[in-house]
């Protein structure tokens, strides 16, 4: 149920995300943007998932056109002595502004980047052959968009080097798009971002509605509501428009900003990394009794080194997000309690 909490607020992340560009861009309203663009994800997930698969990989290619004309700009900007001049370590490493602190807490601001990865397993069902599929996607796209990430920063680093000179921290990579190629590069920069932000609010949603879908027909949530699918488009119809309903609230009626939802999605992360950990080390270690030299390696030392991160990254998160994520561990609790008759039966096994 915690992990639920920060899929079902990947939408709202991007919404936001929508927001600022549309407003950055057009000097739309944030407000206006936002309720357009969950009509439009909506309406698309409500078709079905070919018309789904086929929208979001238009607007994949169209994102990955968009990194390989940053970098290249970036690239010759730098050639040329824009930013640093060159091309150095010193975006990975700067003793003179180093902090530990700092690195802490990007780091779990960062977070949230990798969690798609896990996500994309919410679309099991829609998968062929996902026995062989969903093992090895993961660790692909992760691999991939690791390197992704790491080269848009350090271009951006590079080309950009004095964060204290961002316009605004949400706009922050505008600022190096624009060091990097001008207007024309931020133009292109924002309309990539918005694409991406919808490409990727249309899988969270997909995803999180296929999730509560079967949640419903496992009987963990109401039956009724959340396990039906429409005949025709074979799409979790209520689930799908609850998400919506949900995105206005948290973002028109909550007005919560990104560094917010940012942390929100952590802490549902956070808290299942952390009881994924003890129970790699209660399960194998502890019950198993797999206490070789190899085994204490793979089930104590590693699971306990994850455990002790996740945590660090925990305590570091926000007030509003410890708040939110408890709030919503107890809601998930008298849920649990009310699917199991007062803690009486076995709780049900989702199965995907």
């Amino acid at each position: 149920m915690v992990h639920l909490l920060d899929y079902a607020l990947f939408p709202v992340l991007n919404y936001v995300i929508i927001g600022i560009y549309m407003n950055a861009l057009f000097g739309i309203p944030s407000w206006i943007s936002v309720i357009v663009s969950i009509v439009i994800v909506t309406s698309i997930n409500l078709l079905g998932i070919k018309t789904l698969s086929f929208v979001n990989n238009a607007l994949v290619i169209f994102m990955f056109i968009a990194v390989i004309y940053f970098v290249a700009s970036a690239a010759g900007a730098i050639s040329e002595g824009v930013g640093m001049g060159s091309f150095t370590s010193l975006p990975f490493y700067n003793p003179d502004t180093f902090d530990f602190g700092l690195i802490l807490t990007g780091t779990s601001i960062a977070c949230f980047s990798f969690m798609g990865f896990d996500a994309m397993t919410t679309l099991g069902e829609e998968v062929k052959e996902p026995q062989k599929t969903l093992p090895k996607a993961p660790v692909f796209v992760c691999l991939i968009m690791g390197a992704v990430f790491i080269v848009q920063a350090y271009f951006a680093q590079s080309v950009f080097p004095d964060y204290t000179q961002f316009t605004s921290n949400d706009e922050a990579f505008l600022d190096a798009a624009g060091a990097a190629g001008g207007n024309m590069l931020v133009m292109f920069i924002s309309i990539a971002m918005i694409a991406g932000s919808i490409a990727n609010a249309i899988d969270t949603a997909a995803g999180v509605s296929r999730i509560m879908y079967g949640m419903g027909r496992d009987e963990m949530l109401p039956k009724k509501i959340f396990a039906y699918i429409h005949p025709k488009t074979r799409v979790p119809v209520y689930s799908s428009v609850l998400l919506a309903i949900m995105a206005v609230i948290v973002i028109i009626v909550l007005n919560v900003g990104l560094g917010d939802v940012v942390t929100m999605i952590n802490f549902g992360a956070l808290v299942a990394f952390m009881f994924v950990n003890l129970s790699v080390i209660a399960h194998f270690f502890v019950k198993g009794k797999q206490r070789g030299a190899g085994g204490a390696v793979k089930y104590l030392i590693f699971p306990a080194i994850g455990l002790i991160t996740c945590t660090v990254l925990f305590l570091s998160l926000s007030t509003m997000a410890k708040t939110v994520g408890f709030i919503w561990i107890a809601i998930g609790i008298v849920v649990l309690a009310i699917s199991t008759k007062g803690f009486k039966k076995t709780p049900a096994e989702l199965e995907l």
